[in-house]
Order: C-alpha cells, then structure tokens, then sequence
C-alpha cells in the first residue's frame, strides 16, 4: 500500500470512530454567516457545577481542522454543528499541522426554594 492509501484508511477509521465532518460550519466574530468547514467532530465531553444560586452544565467538544481550511481560528468565534451553536475558547495547532479547536456550550439552571417567594 502507498503512503496515500494508508492515510486515507487511516482517515476513514478515525472519522468512522469520532464521528463524520457533515454539517460543521464556522463564523468569525465580525462575519455573519457561516462557511461550510471540513473538520473531525470528537464526542461533547459534559460536566456539571454547582453554586449557592443554581447549577452550570458546561459542555466541550473539539473540533479538529487542517491549517489549510482554516488560517487561524479565533477566540470567541462560533461553530455550528447538529443545532448546536459552540463557542471557540482554545486552539492548538498540531504537529500534523491541524488546528485543535476546543469549543464550549453551556446551560444555567436556577435551584428551586420551596416556600421562597410566599412570604412568611
């Protein structure tokens, strides 16, 4: 097999394992529609914290890019995959030159106080 064949099943097998590259579409902060983006989609890793108000549940997910689809990501910036808006916080640019985009998404919920607001 030649070095492109091996790359290619390579490839394969690793978007077969962490999910295809349909759907993921970027937007820089100062643009206001997406572009289609070629990317490998890795699973949403989920965490969850509380505080004395409510509770955070704080989603990350990366995505990872060949430079030459992307010049540089930038913070802030979003991406939009399955209905699902992420917010780009970090990006590392690999040996293999493809950018690691490590994105967020979080929801807030308020803790319930029975009897709070009736009154004494």
């Amino acid at each position: 097999m030649s070095w492109s064949e091996l790359h290619a099943d390579a490839t394969e097998m690793h978007q077969s394992f962490f999910g295809d590259d349909d759907g993921v579409q970027y937007r820089a902060k100062s643009v206001d529609t997406y572009q289609p983006l070629a990317a490998i989609v890795y699973p949403e890793v989920i965490r969850n914290k509380r505080d004395a108000t409510g509770w955070k549940r704080l989603t990350t997910r990366d995505f990872v890019v060949l430079v030459d689809d992307l010049a540089q990501p930038l913070i802030y910036s979003q991406i939009l995959y399955e209905g699902q808006t992420y917010s780009v916080i970090e990006f590392t640019k690999s040996r293999t030159s493809r950018w690691v985009i490590t994105t967020t998404r979080e929801t807030i919920g308020e803790s319930s106080r029975p009897q709070y607001r009736r009154g004494a």
